[in-house]
């Protein structure tokens, strides 16, 4: 009882105001874990699509930084490919920083094209999204 005490005081201090409303009422740490863990995983339905929302903004990105880098060039600026480039690595998440450091090392960024990178990013997520659902393949084998 009195770990279950503590569990449930743990997690009450850990969670914002507005996850704590979905647990507060309940009495045991599991019952309230169990909530927690209901409302946070997401099955590989909702991985999905929010993979194909993600792949999509950022080609909607990549079409907005085209659009306005040809604007540009028409009022007379000079804008480069590695311009392009520069600015997509450095709007690029954490996430991504291993990516980015291997890309710079490996390719001159001078003469790397826009679709070469944006190529490697999106090879990048379905290596993630491969290796998260061959992790939870295994996890699910492991239990059974």
């Amino acid at each position: 009882m009195k770990k279950n005490d503590k569990a449930i005081y743990f997690l009450h201090q850990c969670v914002n105001s507005n996850v704590l409303e979905k647990i507060i009422e309940y009495e045991t740490a599991k019952e309230a874990w169990d909530v927690l863990a209901t409302s946070y995983a997401s099955d590989k339905q909702t991985k999905k699509v929010k993979l194909m929302a993600l792949r999509r903004q950022l080609r909607q990105f990549v079409n907005r930084l085209t659009v306005l880098t040809n604007q540009m060039k028409c009022c007379g600026e000079a804008v480069t490919d590695s311009l392009k480039v520069e600015k997509v690595i450095t709007g690029l998440t954490p996430k991504f920083d291993n990516l980015v450091a291997a890309i710079e090392q490996s390719k001159d960024l001078d003469t790397l094209k826009l679709e070469q990178l944006i190529g490697s990013l999106e090879a990048r997520e379905l290596k993630l999204k491969n290796r998260d659902g061959f992790k939870k393949d295994e996890k699910e084998r492991k239990r059974m």
